[in-house]
């Protein structure tokens, strides 16, 4: 004789109709199924994310993934959040990030998410470019600082005038390799990963 939950019958009520409205439950499975197959395909052939379940147990409704980098993680879930991506941060016990593509989110909330996952990891994979080519400029640097050693030993030789114009040029030539190197609009993200390490 107890009283029946009321309102959660007519919240489950609504829902019910809902479904039927978008086809039924074999419709749903179909696009669940669609939604993940989006999400998972593209991390299985990413080269920054991965999914953290394995595939025999992998959900349809809630998807972690990783970068395996705490400090990108939190950087992802931030400039996702800018983007209008919102509650992707992972559980407080195993971190990474949880895509939740529960049956109301549309097919193409998770085709925004894989596009702008997808413009993240070009970003990340040319900012690791552009420090390999300082690494090479710093290299190239070292070598030019010998190589203006040389000269300003030419100074004591006698040879001022001559090597004065040599020692300029090389220094040009260094300022020259770190200019091209280094785009203005990635200077805070290059010092951003100098700083996270």
């Amino acid at each position: 004789y107890n009283t029946p939950p009321a309102y959660g019958i007519y919240i489950c009520g609504l829902v019910f109709k809902w479904l039927k409205e978008q086809g039924g439950l074999d419709a749903m499975q179909e696009r669940n199924q669609r939604k993940a197959d989006l999400l998972y395909e593209f991390l299985d052939q990413s080269q920054l994310f991965r999914g953290t379940a394995r595939r025999e147990d992998r959900s349809l409704m809630n998807v972690p993934f990783v970068t395996g980098s705490a400090d990108l993680d939190a950087l992802f879930v931030a400039e996702a959040k800018s983007e209008g991506l919102e509650s992707l941060k992972g559980h407080r016990s195993v971190g990474g990030m949880r895509a939740s593509i529960y049956n109301a989110m549309p097919f193409e909330g998770v085709e925004a998410l894989v596009k702008f996952m997808e413009r993240f990891e070009a970003q990340l994979a040319s900012i690791s470019e552009q420090l390999r080519q300082l690494a090479e400029v710093e290299d190239a640097g070292q070598k030019e600082l010998a190589a203006l050693r040389r000269e300003l030993e030419g100074f004591a030789a006698g040879e001022k005038q001559a090597a004065a114009d040599r020692v300029l040029l090389s220094v040009i030539r260094v300022l020259d390799a770190i200019e091209a190197a280094l785009r203005p609009d990635d200077e805070e993200r290059i010092a951003y990963l100098c700083e996270s390490g």
